[in-house]
């Protein structure tokens, strides 16, 4: 069995600068003999925050359900 990765969440302390980055990467990224990837085989970048709390943990959360993917282009 091949375990894969097909979704993230970037996050940044306070911004979104790097999701533009990410996923122009994830487009261009190509498949394991270097052809590339048919749309539903790309990694999928969702932005994503930190969210700051008052213990000892940092939780993370996805934008994807509250944003339309086109407000981070």
């Amino acid at each position: 069995m091949v375990a894969c990765i097909s979704t993230v969440a970037i996050t940044d302390h306070h911004c979104m600068t790097f999701l533009p980055f990410m996923r122009k990467a994830a487009l261009d990224a190509p498949g394991p003999v270097g052809t590339a990837l048919l749309p539903q085989q790309r990694l999928i970048v969702f932005p994503g925050i930190e969210l700051k709390l008052g213990v000892p943990a940092k939780p993370l959360t996805s934008l994807a359900r509250i944003f339309q993917m086109t407000c981070f282009r």
